[in-house]
């Protein structure tokens, strides 16, 4: 799937999040939709620790619901704040 596919699958599935990240899978081309609870949402938008917050965020993430993000098979896609898509940088 190229990315503008890609991209066009995620926006018509947008899975309802008010606050979380969107993954694309890349070995299935499968499209996650992850809530992320306060804390979480403000380690992905910490701007001062980046990478250290954003292992933590994961760590969180997988703690909670056993995705492992960091595992090399995902691909971050979009961050949700407020129901919003947010930039990634």
């Amino acid at each position: 799937m190229n990315k503008a596919d890609r991209s066009a699958a995620i926006a018509a599935s947008d899975g309802g999040l008010k606050q979380g990240i969107v993954l694309y899978h890349i070995a299935t081309s499968y499209i996650e939709h992850v809530a992320l609870n306060g804390k979480e949402m403000q380690l992905a938008l910490d701007k001062t620790h980046v990478n250290e917050s954003w292992d933590l965020m994961c760590d969180s993430v997988r703690s909670r619901i056993g995705l492992d993000i960091q595992d090399g098979n995902w691909e971050l896609e979009r961050i949700i704040v407020d129901g919003q898509d947010r930039p990634l940088h």
